[in-house]
């Protein structure tokens, strides 16, 4: 349970069933080998609403992709993980924001 807007206590959705909104999304995509979830946390964000925003509820993954930087200078390849993060709305269990 967590206070929503206006104090009321809400449930929210599990871990689970918010990580499977982002499997749902990402299941049609072809990614890079070793794209990856490297972390869940339940927290606040702010989300506008109207000329203010809103705290609401919500589970945040971070998703790293494999890229690689190359030094033009001797053209040597450095592998590295980019990351975005993808927000589902604890609450509602909606795509709040998320890069694909």
């Amino acid at each position: 349970m967590v206070k929503a807007s206006g104090g009321q206590e809400q449930t929210v959705i599990s871990a689970a069933q918010a990580l499977q909104v982002v499997i749902d999304e990402y299941r049609g995509l072809l990614l890079d080998k070793g794209t990856k979830i490297t972390t869940a946390e339940l927290c606040y964000v702010s989300i506008p609403s109207g000329k203010t925003y809103e705290l609401i509820p919500a589970w945040v993954f971070s998703i790293g992709k494999p890229s690689i930087w190359v030094d033009q200078a001797n053209k040597a390849e450095y592998p590295f993980d980019e990351f975005s993060q993808y927000i589902v709305n604890a609450i509602t269990g909606e795509k709040e924001s998320g890069m694909r």
